[in-house]
């Protein structure tokens, strides 16, 4: 049965758009009972009868992983959703976002372009595909990196995409020697031992700013506050 004990927060709204904050842990679209699109088509019916990628989750711009936290897009409208969607394809809609990373960085900044595709056996992981074996077609990225900050052989990063992949951000800096604490696909020696660290119940990544131009073509950034920020400051 659908838990509707958590509303979903809306970040921000105008007439053909709406940004929510899905928690950790839940997942974003279909595939599990309980979901983002489900709860907020239960308090906006209006919403799922917008036509999107697919049938049932309306106008669903885009995911993030079940323990990934923070903005996810909707269109209002299937007109705004055919605009969007196409930004999104030109790599106009910018999406930063904020993970505690484990190990150590010599370097402040960096970018990661390797391609990444599904593993050759291993159904739920994703690899870099610009080596062995690989399942489908590769897919071009490209992540940014900044270090915010480094402590006690953890590191908080802002990472920075346009389209994503999927895992592309946890591939990525798990391949720059800095995987994402909690994170147990993409896992090494240093951050293996986080994983019993209750502090790291998910995965420790969340997007919190998303920018793009609006139908009328004003820039607007839409925000919101990161708990991984003040996570970091306890830590």
């Amino acid at each position: 049965m659908m838990d509707m004990r958590e509303d979903i927060v809306v970040a921000w709204e105008d007439a053909g758009l709406l940004a929510v904050i899905k928690p950790q842990g839940l997942a974003t679209g279909l595939g599990e009972q309980d979901n983002l699109c489900a709860r907020l088509f239960a308090e906006r019916p209006i919403l799922e009868k917008v036509k999107g990628f697919r049938e049932g989750e309306g106008g669903l711009l885009h995911r993030l992983d079940n323990a990934t936290g923070g903005l996810v897009l909707f269109a209002k409208t299937s007109e705004s959703f055919t605009y969007y969607s196409g930004e999104m394809q030109q790599d106009r809609v910018i999406k930063r976002y904020c993970a505690i990373c484990a190990g150590k960085s010599d370097r402040d900044e960096g970018i990661v372009t390797i391609p990444i595709a599904h593993h050759a056996t291993k159904k739920n992981r994703m690899t870099r595909a610009d080596r062995g074996s690989l399942r489908g077609k590769p897919q071009p990225t490209r992540t940014s990196w900044k270090i915010r900050g480094q402590k006690r052989g953890l590191i908080l990063v802002e990472a920075t995409i346009t389209r994503g992949v999927r895992h592309q951000i946890r591939v990525h800096l798990s391949l720059t020697g800095m995987p994402i604490a909690g994170d147990r696909l993409y896992r090494n020696a240093d951050s293996s031992r986080l994983l019993d660290d209750p502090v790291f119940a998910f995965h420790a990544l969340y997007c919190f700013e998303v920018s793009l131009n609006l139908m009328d073509g004003k820039p607007m950034a839409i925000k919101t506050e990161c708990p991984l920020r003040a996570l970091w400051d306890k830590l």
